[in-house]
């Protein structure tokens, strides 16, 4: 079996070539418009913009899902889309999990001119919560695929709730926790894993979580458990687009960890992968090829 580590020791007995993992969370849909400034508008001090293309794809918990895809994973996602877009949604590995709600999915749009990414962001949001019902479908859901992880990306958009949390930490298997201030306390059931930047992180004891990682953003990030810490630099050699770094470092690091990898390599890992994603235009999901080709050109020649 390939080792898709970055060190060969690890603490899990049986490896697996090709995770399960179900991803929890807030779905999105990510649409940038691409634009060309030609002229100062009349109207008042701002360029008018020439359109170009619009592209669309999954975002938020839907980023991760397919980031797992290009990790050569098998992985499902259970979420909240809205009745009245989902149909334009973009295609997805997998729809096992959705749940219809009034409205509309929540949305984000961002402007590109002349190649770089500007501002202001537009976002339009699911207003619905899930409740027991909801949990309780997922549960039964992710029971039938029987997975080796779970990963929850909560954008505070209403599908992680205090339901699903409990029901997520009941399930026997690691949680892995990207969080928001917002994310339900879990009533002592906590994540294998929290990865947030200290101002994300939920207001109740995460600290007594399996494994902390604060994300420091150009300055790296730091690590603890209950037998080591650590700080690493982060791994991003030219920065194009920060977008979806978060999701690549957690998908990266559940793959690594469900293949078998100790923490201090998956940790290694999934900054290299991240910081790969923020070389980037976009989320382009980064593949196992991709980080040992990175790996491999930091290493001395063979003598």
């Amino acid at each position: 079996m390939t080792d898709n580590s970055v060190t060969p020791e690890t603490d899990q007995k049986q490896p697996r070539s090709s995770p399960r993992l179900v991803v929890v969370g807030d779905i999105m849909v990510d649409v940038d418009v691409h634009c060309r400034a030609e002229r100062i508008c009349q109207e008042g001090p701002w360029p008018v913009l020439s359109q170009q293309k619009i592209t669309s794809r999954m975002g938020g918990a839907g980023n991760v899902l397919e980031m797992l895809f290009a990790l050569d994973c098998k992985a499902i996602l259970c979420g909240l889309v809205g009745q009245d877009d989902y149909k334009s949604i973009p295609a997805s590995g997998s729809m096992t999990g959705w749940q219809m709600t009034p409205g509309r999915t929540t949305t984000k749009t961002r402007f590109w001119v002349d190649g770089k990414l500007t501002g202001p962001r537009w976002d339009a949001d699911n207003t619905t919560k899930s409740n027991q019902q909801t949990a309780d479908a997922w549960r039964r859901i992710i029971a039938t695929f029987r997975p080796d992880a779970v990963i929850v990306a909560d954008h505070g958009k209403g599908a992680v709730s205090r339901e699903v949390m409990l029901m997520l930490g009941g399930l026997g298997v690691p949680v892995f926790l990207d969080p928001v201030k917002s994310t339900p306390n879990p009533d002592g059931k906590y994540p294998t894993a929290i990865i947030g930047h200290s101002h994300e992180m939920p207001c109740w004891n995460w600290a007594r979580c399996g494994c902390v990682v604060t994300k420091r953003g150009a300055n790296g990030l730091q690590w603890v458990n209950s037998e080591q810490t650590g700080s690493l630099p982060s791994q991003c050699r030219s920065l194009v687009d920060p977008l979806g770094a978060g999701d690549q470092f957690i998908a990266a690091l559940a793959y690594q960890r469900c293949m078998g990898a100790e923490w201090a390599g998956a940790i290694r890992w999934a900054n290299i992968a991240a910081g790969m994603q923020c070389e980037r235009v976009g989320c382009v999901p980064v593949t196992v090829q991709d980080v040992h080709q990175r790996v491999n050109q930091g290493r001395p020649a063979a003598e």
